[in-house]
């Protein structure tokens, strides 16, 4: 969680495994902050989350978005963009 003059801006997930891949997921903002401040807290949060990673021995992430917002800020910070989204796929095992 990132926050700023003591308010929570935005907060992720990472799900660690096994395997050399970490997964940050669910970010979430604070809808009341100003933008501005949101958006340079996502920068900080997935900045984090990379340090994180690294520092735990792992040498890849992944993330899944529909956000635009979220998309170029990956983008910014070097991510690769796959051009053709995916589709998630669901079955309830009763």
């Amino acid at each position: 969680m990132i926050e700023h003059e003591g308010e929570n801006v935005v907060a992720g997930f990472l799900y660690w495994s096994n395997s050399k891949m970490v997964w940050l997921d669910w970010i979430i903002s604070n809808p009341k902050i100003n933008r501005d401040i949101r958006q340079e807290a996502i920068k900080k949060l997935i900045l984090t989350a990379e340090s994180m990673t690294k520092e735990a021995g792992s040498k890849f992430m992944m993330s899944i978005s529909r956000s635009n917002s979220l998309l170029k800020i990956h983008k910014e910070l070097g991510w690769t963009i796959d051009p053709d989204p995916s589709r998630e796929m669901i079955k309830v095992i009763i």
